[in-house]
């Protein structure tokens, strides 16, 4: 299967919106945003979170019209961290993994971030228990560097900690 992947825009609003639910209710501990939080949020709320620029993009794939994988970054706003690039919400639909999907999205962002001036780094966050995604952000060549024991509260209640993940541009 052949999928395109490119920068999110604005009018994408639809397909992310459906993806990114998706994601937080078949995987709620996977991201910090919620299903209420998502909801409460307006089409123009979003529309101006997803306008692409060097500080803030969201990486699509799409399969004709249907998202079915999205990463986002959001670059530092401090001063002395603007070379640093967070990678958040990570997510492919359950038909399309097992494709390579989130490697090509996550090196189309790497490419992304390599055209932003001063950007140094990619920095990432895995809740602990996802092996599969720890894996495959080492084999693109992110590195471990630090465990955050009491990060979040799952839905069952439990703290999980994220291990903090690091890719050198």
């Amino acid at each position: 299967m052949s999928f395109q992947i490119r920068v999110v825009s604005p009018d994408d609003i639809r397909p992310l919106r459906a993806l990114r639910l998706e994601a937080l209710q078949r995987d709620p501990d996977a991201f910090l945003a919620t299903v209420e939080s998502e909801l409460a949020n307006t089409d123009e709320v979003v529309k101006t979170r997803i306008a692409a620029d060097d500080n803030s993009f969201i990486i699509g794939a799409f399969d004709g019209a249907k998202m079915v994988g999205m990463i986002g970054a959001q670059r530092e706003h401090s001063k002395k961290m603007r070379h640093t690039i967070d990678v958040w919400g990570t997510y492919v639909t359950a038909s399309a993994r097992g494709q390579g999907l989130s490697a090509d999205m996550m090196h189309a962002l790497i490419a992304r971030a390599r055209a932003c001036e001063g950007v140094k780094c990619l920095k990432l966050g895995v809740i602990e228990g996802n092996a599969a995604a720890l894996r495959a952000y080492e084999l693109i060549g992110f590195e471990m560097f630090a465990t955050e024991p009491l990060f979040m509260r799952k839905e069952d209640g439990t703290i999980a900690a994220q291990h903090l993940m690091m890719f050198k541009l």
